[in-house]
């Protein structure tokens, strides 16, 4: 579980082994999902990524799941968690808050 206090932060991660944090007290417009190692390890070209739905965004019960999917919204591959933002909607979200 990650908490950080004031300021902008920024999440960075790097690979997949980096995933399965919970993040519980991320602002949209404030801090950032650092993707882009972690995107260009897989190949992904981050530009694209959340316009694909390489990068996506699942809710859950106790808040919006990042994750990504390596062939995109139309593959046959499943999206993998990264990143759970507790108390955060899905719909809270923009591509601001992502540095792809």
């Amino acid at each position: 579980m990650l908490f950080r206090s004031g300021g902008r932060n920024q999440y960075v991660y790097q690979s997949v082994l980096d995933g399965g944090d919970v993040i519980t007290d991320f602002r949209p417009g404030r801090d950032l999902l650092v993707l882009r190692d972690l995107l260009a390890s897989l190949g992904i070209n981050g530009g694209s990524a959340l316009a694909n739905g390489q990068v996506d965004c699942t809710a859950s019960a106790s808040g919006a799941v990042i994750g990504v999917d390596t062939d995109g919204r139309t593959g046959p591959l499943r999206s993998r968690a990264i990143v759970q933002l507790r108390g955060v909607t899905c719909a809270a979200l923009s591509a601001a808050d992502y540095a792809l």
